[in-house]
């Protein structure tokens, strides 16, 4: 693994170029408007197949999380599944969770015997203002108990500050303590002020 001195070297040398970025963006808005209807369909089943279904409300219970991991199995209604010209399984990505009802989804998924993932949202989601141990002790609770995905935010703080070394360091101590689960960070950059910060970030 890189060190954090020679990432930081590359990260210096980022130039971005805002203007080029809304052209290109602005362009493939306008490929996906003229394409046939049969590749935009399956770019749309794509997309479903791409969604973490989640519930992040504060009154969630076992019963809500049962009806999202049947939701995510089963995206589509019949009437739409019967117009589609794929027999192909349709199923979302993964369920998401608060680690507290992590074994709400892995329960529900034992009653349909498919193994599906659950990602469950942790190191101080959504804020990230919380003390370090705390954010490890929430992902080490979660993937003891399925997780087999942790959705992290950084520290923003640590960015509009400028403390890049400390962030990388967190982020370390965050991946180390997922263990076999997959680590996803969400970027939350409206709380960024620049493009190259989100570069940084990154």
């Amino acid at each position: 693994m890189a060190n954090f001195n020679e990432i930081s070297s590359l990260l210096d040398a980022v130039k971005v170029n805002e203007s080029e970025i809304n052209d290109t963006v602005t362009d493939i808005i306008e490929v996906v408007k003229d394409l046939e209807e049969s590749v935009r369909l399956n770019r749309l089943l794509l997309s479903v197949r791409c969604i973490d279904l989640t519930t992040l409300a504060g009154d969630d219970t076992a019963e809500r999380v049962a009806k999202l991991v049947h939701k995510a199995l089963h995206p589509l209604e019949q009437s739409v599944l019967d117009g589609l010209p794929t027999r192909e399984r349709i199923r979302c990505a993964s369920v998401c969770v608060y680690p507290a009802r992590v074994s709400d989804a892995i329960a529900a998924l034992r009653t349909y015997d498919i193994p599906f993932p659950v990602a469950s949202v942790a190191a101080g989601f959504p804020s990230g203002q919380t003390f370090l141990p705390v954010k490890l002790s929430e992902i080490r609770s979660a993937v003891s108990l399925g997780a087999s995905e942790i959705d992290i935010v950084i520290s923003r703080n640590l960015v509009l500050e400028g403390k890049w070394e400390e962030l990388y360091n967190e982020v370390k101590e965050l991946r180390k303590a997922c263990g076999e689960a997959k680590m996803k960070s969400i970027l939350k950059l409206g709380n960024c002020r620049v493009l190259v910060t989100y570069i940084k970030r990154l």
